[in-house]
């Protein structure tokens, strides 16, 4: 009637949080967008509180921590802890995960006080809500994506398994792209990975490498034996984008002049007292077992008679592997134990984790060089690629020792996964640590990434306090399994020695 209609939705049967509703013409034109924001019926409650509301420097403090739902008996969260000294520079106010899960993610700029959205209830803060949706919209994604039925690629896709190492084959000759050309990966070492990957249309190639961390040299190549005319590229694993720097007319306001000149002494002298301490780096337990796992046959070269050619050792006591020569040289045909027969094409041939595609090389090189021998006698699957056997040579300290790679691979240094740093705190446990004439300038008194509940009892964390005194913040955001999320947040005092 008069060119309009209406449709009535029951909000009871809305989802929580944000929806959106969109309006289109009859050529699917999206004209215009509403939101609606359905408050969350339950977060994840956290308690938390000290022993006591007041500490002395380099005091004690013991925190109890605890999931208090009834729904969240055995249920385990996962949470974050930080205790930091308040000033003009770090205010009580702080990014709340609640809010930004359920609300400010959805929505474009800044959002003052987005807790105030979930928490407060009546007629204004309704108000105050339907205002904050009318003002936003447009802001997840393109219809004509969705409409289109067709899925957009991630430019960055999410690394769940390990670090993505994406690259490029293009033609030598050309500078085209090659497509569906088989390539290999690999960090020479004493963990043997090895990875590959066919490229794209458009040339890309991409590696999943597990327990890849630091700066490691990077070996790509092809099957050289079939394909030798292309030319490799690894694209840097740092972003491109960089933020937007700040306006030359950026001015501190002079109110913070005296903590500013506070933090920049107690900088000063955290790093020249615990400057070792602060790059302390928390070792990774790395799986030890070579990607194809346990090997059908293990050679300790040292445990055996040494001969001085390599031919030699293979023919005296690897029976898996069978050494043939032909019109180009030496082949290896190794045992297919399960079909009790012998594989006629090479196996796949490994030195250090490296492939290895012409065997007369591998059979030139000094077997005092090797430690450790590895076949695996059946056909092994290894993604898209199925190899006729596997002969596995190690070195002593996985450097390769001076073996001497194609020309036509690519040796590049890589930076993997940075190590995670381990915060460090002193600990006052004695009276003459307590005594001690060593400053302890510290603004941020503990951090944890990750306290772990199980979602019933108590938990007692400790730290201490600094030489510094004044109100300092609690803070604790968590995350449940159940995706329930919350935050706890207080304060306690640091009084000076008299």
């Amino acid at each position: 009637m008069n060119n309009s209609g209406s449709y009535l939705l029951n909000k009871k049967e809305l989802p929580e949080g944000i929806s959106h509703f969109t309006l289109f013409n009859a050529q699917k034109k999206p004209l215009c967008e509403r939101l609606y924001f359905k408050r969350p019926a339950q977060r994840l409650l956290i308690t938390a509180q000290t022993d006591k509301p007041q500490y002395a420097p380099r005091d004690k403090v013991s925190l109890q921590l605890a999931t208090t739902n009834l729904t969240m008996q055995g249920v385990p969260a996962n949470m974050s802890l930080a205790v930091y000294r308040l000033d003009s520079l770090a205010t009580a106010t702080y990014p709340n995960i609640n809010s930004y899960l359920w609300l400010t993610s959805d929505l474009k700029g800044a959002i003052e006080s987005p807790d105030y959205y979930l928490t407060s209830t009546g007629t204004e803060a309704d108000e105050a809500l339907d205002n904050l949706m009318l003002t936003h919209g447009w802001s997840r994604f393109r219809w004509e994506d969705v409409l289109t039925n067709q899925a957009v690629p991630f430019e960055n896709p999410p690394e769940l398994n390990g670090h993505f190492v994406r690259g490029r084959v293009t033609h030598s000759a050309t500078g085209a792209a090659a497509l569906d050309i088989t390539t290999y990966l690999t960090a020479p070492g004493r963990y043997i990975r090895l990875y590959n990957s066919k490229s794209k249309s458009n040339g890309q190639i991409q590696f999943e490498l597990k327990d890849f961390y630091g700066s490691q040299e990077l070996v790509v190549q092809t099957d050289t034996q079939r394909d030798s005319t292309y030319h490799f590229e690894l694209f840097s694993p740092f972003s491109a984008k960089y933020a937007s720097p700040i306006p030359a007319q950026y001015r501190l306001s002079e109110r913070f002049r005296t903590d500013i000149t506070q933090r920049h002494l107690a900088a000063q002298v955290q790093n020249a007292y615990y400057k070792k301490y602060s790059t302390l780096y928390r070792v990774p337990a790395l799986d030890s077992v070579p990607f194809y796992g346990k090997p059908s046959e293990t050679y300790k070269l040292d445990d055996y008679t040494r001969f001085k050619v390599l031919e030699e050792v293979m023919r005296e006591y690897v029976p898996g592997v069978q050494v043939r020569i032909r019109k180009d040289g030496f082949h290896f045909m190794v045992h297919d134990d399960p079909n009790r027969t012998v594989f006629y094409d090479n196996p796949m041939v490994l030195l250090d984790g490296v492939p290895v595609f012409n065997i007369n090389k591998i059979m030139a090189m000094d077997p005092l060089k090797i430690q450790r021998l590895d076949v695996v006698t059946s056909r092994y699957f290894h993604g898209p690629l199925v190899y006729n056997g596997l002969v596995s040579y190690s070195t002593y300290k996985g450097d390769l020792d001076g073996f001497q790679l194609d020309p036509r691979a690519l040796v590049q240094e890589y930076e993997g996964l940075q190590l995670q740093r381990e915060f460090y705190a002193p600990r006052y446990e004695t009276q003459q640590e307590k005594q001690s004439r060593r400053p302890d300038f510290r603004q941020l008194l503990y951090w944890n990434p990750e306290v772990v509940s199980a979602g019933s009892g108590n938990q007692t964390l400790s730290f201490y306090t600094s030489d510094q005194p004044g109100r300092y913040q609690v803070v604790i955001q968590g995350l449940a399994a159940n995706g329930l999320a919350g935050s706890a947040s207080f304060t306690f005092e640091v009084k000076g020695s008299l």
